[in-house]
């Protein structure tokens, strides 16, 4: 079987099975691999013009090319983008060695280019202001955001933080947040000077009880 048209047979297992989105995907990222290896047996590709597939892929100086909703972008395709090509790449040889149609899957030899780490956005500062701003004339809520702000923890580890993990001297605290496998993490985080006193204007008027949360909702005496 030609390459072009286990292709199309990838893609024809996926319709009514996997979203639009997803058997679209597959197709923009395979495309280049249809016109450049289309007309080759599945049988006759091997490693080396898998390799040379993605090198061409690597080296170009414009992306975007053909894409029907994006104009082309002089510059080198992404590591995100070349290795979502690649693992696109490997997933369908997989396949092919799944329906039969090979004996042996050569992609699996077909080393993934290194996935860049993400970096989580946060807000714009103009954006946190505003929400600080609105915080204002509420001691607990501004405590609440400052604390957020200054220490960048999750909200599990400002909604958990407890009265005896607080030291208000050292602007220091201990917070417990999710980790991989469910597990709680303590950790230290700092604040400052404008945190620190919005927290002890809140703890002057917390309510005496004995919930040992920092911030109480409203339920436990939170305003």
């Amino acid at each position: 079987m030609r390459l072009i048209d286990a292709l199309e047979d990838f893609y024809l297992s996926m319709e009514g099975v996997k979203s639009r989105k997803t058997v679209k995907w597959y197709r923009q990222k395979l495309d280049s691999l249809s016109v450049a290896l289309g007309d080759f047996y599945l049988e006759e590709i091997d490693l080396r013009m898998l390799r040379r597939w993605r090198s061409d892929l690597a080296s170009k100086n414009q992306t975007y090319v053909d894409h029907p909703n994006r104009a082309p972008v002089d510059g080198e395709m992404s590591l995100l983008t070349l290795h979502g090509h690649v693992r696109a790449c490997r997933r369908f040889f997989h396949w092919c060695q799944e329906e039969g149609y090979l004996e042996y899957n050569i992609s699996q030899r077909l080393e993934l280019p290194p996935k860049p780490k993400a970096v989580r956005k946060g807000i714009r500062e103009s954006a946190r202001d505003k929400i600080i701003a609105a915080a204002e004339g509420n001691p607990r809520d501004l405590a609440l955001v400052l604390f957020l702000a200054d220490t960048a923890c999750r909200a599990a580890g400002v909604s958990g933080l407890k009265m005896s993990d607080l030291d208000l001297i050292f602007g220091v605290a201990v917070v417990r947040e999710k980790g991989r496998g469910g597990n709680n993490k303590a950790r230290e985080v700092y604040f400052q000077g404008r945190t620190k006193r919005a927290l002890e204007e809140w703890l002057a008027e917390r309510p005496d009880c004995d919930c040992p949360f920092v911030l109480l909702g409203v339920g436990q005496g939170g305003t």
